[in-house]
């Protein structure tokens, strides 16, 4: 596991089940790697073996067919691997009938920011 093989990889090569296995995972998860780093691992694994297998039969296999498979494989990578320590904020926006209103009118309308009604700054 510390590898980055799956539970049923590992259970397989072992000869045990994989409840055995998921046991083991959870007792030992801060010395394994992370979700994310097992995928990259994995992708990075796989997109290896389709160059290979690429650099000897490209001459037989149809443009289209691995060419996608890499773009797609190659994209996965980039987009799990820059997005380790990436975080996202969600920013909620409340808005009003009389919000949406004024942007009809021509008096412009200040919205104070602690939820009390809109003031007119024409007045």
């Amino acid at each position: 596991m510390k590898a980055g093989k799956g539970i049923l990889e590992v259970a397989t090569t072992t000869g045990v089940g994989t409840t055995t296995v998921a046991k083991i995972r959870v007792e030992n998860k801060l010395d394994l790697p992370t979700w994310k780093s097992r995928t990259v691992a994995a992708l990075t694994d796989l997109h290896s073996k389709v160059v290979e297998d690429l650099q000897e039969t490209y001459k037989t296999v149809p443009p289209g067919q691995k060419s996608i498979l890499l773009g797609v494989i190659t994209d996965k990578i980039r987009l799990l691997a820059e997005s380790e320590g990436q975080t996202i904020t969600h920013n909620h926006l409340h808005i009003s009938h009389g919000d949406i209103n004024s942007l009809f009118t021509d008096k412009p309308q200040v919205v104070d920011v602690q939820g009390d009604k809109p003031k007119n700054p024409a007045k």
